[in-house]
């Protein structure tokens, strides 16, 4: 269908322009990815702008789409014998949104050895759980040779870490909904530790 088409509406033209947008800001992100990393924080800034690019075209398409006005609304109304495909779309897509939860990121890189380290921890009044990860770039590689950057990536040690402190498992109703419905109906507390160690192309659980 094609915008002097019939069928075609203002918000189906607005809904295909979020799309070569969001297509825009994903390119923009692998294009930030393997911009040669002459110096290591303006390529961390040119990374992190583009992956904040990124995230506000994917909120822009999800509230032009599914939200109140948006063109999922448009079709119940054009045609309402859509409406379990409709549905059906809403739930592939369950709510992220989480007004209980706070995230702290912390990262850090070794421009001398190439060690890069990540954490990111959750609270939600308390301690909810952490995520950290530490990877071993080999950061000349990456700069001489842009072709098989990708490549290095992959191919580079990194071990990683879970952990969710003891908990009742009632505390965790502050979760987003779409992780919240997968809760098991049982009572007591919890706790989480889980390492893998490998490459990002190969992981190890231990």
């Amino acid at each position: 269908m094609e915008p002097h088409d019939e069928g075609w509406t203002p918000r189906l033209e607005a809904a295909r322009k979020r799309r070569v947008e969001l297509h825009d800001a994903l390119v923009e992100v692998e294009d930030a990815i393997a911009h040669p990393a002459g110096q290591l924080d303006a390529w961390g800034l040119g990374v992190a702008k583009a992956v904040t690019h990124l995230r506000d075209a994917f909120e822009e398409h999800v509230r032009g789409t599914e939200g109140q006005g948006g063109l999922y609304e448009e079709i119940l109304q054009l045609a309402p014998r859509l409406a379990g495909k409709v549905n059906r779309l809403h739930e592939e897509h369950p709510e992220w949104e989480s007004r209980a939860i706070d995230a702290q990121l912390k990262g850090s890189l070794d421009g001398a050895t190439g060690k890069a380290e990540a954490t990111l921890t959750l609270f939600d009044g308390e301690l909810l759980g952490d995520v950290s990860a530490s990877l071993d770039l080999d950061l000349p590689a990456l700069a001489d040779h842009p072709a098989r950057r990708w490549q290095n990536l992959l191919g580079a040690p990194i071990a990683g870490r879970i952990s969710i402190p003891r908990r009742a498992v009632s505390s965790f109703r502050t979760l987003p909904a779409f992780a919240r419905q997968y809760l098991p109906p049982i009572q007591g507390e919890v706790r989480l530790d889980a390492y893998a160690d490998g490459t990002l192309a190969r992981q190890t659980p231990w």
